[in-house]
């Protein structure tokens, strides 16, 4: 009997061990799979940057009133932008005569450059708001707080205002040295005029408000890339660096108050 109980206990072993054994190894693979979905999940937000998007995480009409939001922010800045456009396009068309060298260049150029700049200007009155955390705390116990503008999100608003500046200094930077490059380019081979013999292109690339912008785009340049990657580095260099945009704001007035407004040329955007 106990030989019959014995050998049918190896027998059962015998069954049961590779079903166990597989069964371990599927658990085991679970767990694998697990953590690779964890990690992969990980690796994509981590792509993605966990940008905090304008609709992320929030109800219907949550989003619909950041949808609200983003539009009108979208409108505001585009109607500020062509208001300054259209106003330094009309100087140049009476300043630029038809057969001016980079004819096109001299009538488009200036007035893009003009409104990106008060674009950027209005980026930069609606960013302090998204920081004043005393004064978001206070108004989102108002009413207006509550039942129109979702303060909640005001980080996710304040991503997105400097994502906006950030690109209008980026394009109009890019275009700035497209347009006074080749100009300082053909008034050195002698296709462009150098009035009184002053090579006013290349003059312009080495001016006071051309330190200061450059300075302006190295900050912003820090602040943006080390925003899009913060959860991909420590969180003290996102901190630290992020302070560069006290510098960029204080070198922004130095942009404006250069040595042309010190001999008495009025700027547009200095309070007169």
């Amino acid at each position: 009997m106990v030989t019959s109980s014995s050998s049918f206990a190896k027998r059962l072993e015998t069954i049961l061990a590779p079903v166990l054994v597989t069964v371990l190894r599927a658990f085991g693979e679970e767990k694998r799979l697990i953590r690779e979905a964890v990690r992969f999940q990980t690796k994509r937000e981590r792509k993605r940057g966990k940008l905090a998007t304008l609709c992320q995480k929030g109800t219907t009409a949550e989003n619909r009133k950041m949808i609200f939001l983003a539009v009108a922010h979208a409108l505001a800045t585009l109607i500020i932008w062509q208001h300054f456009f259209y106003v330094k396009y009309r100087v140049q068309e009476a300043k630029v005569p038809d057969e001016a060298n980079l004819y096109w260049w001299k009538r488009l150029t200036p007035p893009i450059e003009f409104g990106a700049m008060h674009a950027i200007l209005f980026q930069m009155a609606l960013l302090p708001l998204t920081m004043a955390r005393q004064t978001v705390a206070a108004l989102s116990n108002t009413y207006i707080g509550r039942k129109f503008v979702p303060l909640h999100k005001v980080v996710a608003m304040h991503v997105h205002l400097g994502y906006v500046m950030c690109s209008f200094v980026f394009g109009a930077t890019i275009i700035f040295f497209a347009f006074f490059g080749q100009g300082c380019a053909q008034q050195r081979s002698g296709k462009e005029p150098s009035p009184n013999g002053v090579r006013t292109f290349c003059k312009k690339m080495t001016s006071e408000i051309m330190a200061t912008g450059l300075a302006i785009m190295g900050c912003l340049t820090l602040v943006a890339v080390t925003s899009y990657m913060r959860n991909r580095i420590k969180y003290e260099i996102f901190y630290y660096v992020h302070h560069l945009v006290f510098v960029m704001f204080s070198l922004a007035i130095a942009h404006t108050l250069d040595d042309k407004f010190r001999r008495g040329q009025v700027r547009s955007q200095n309070f007169k």
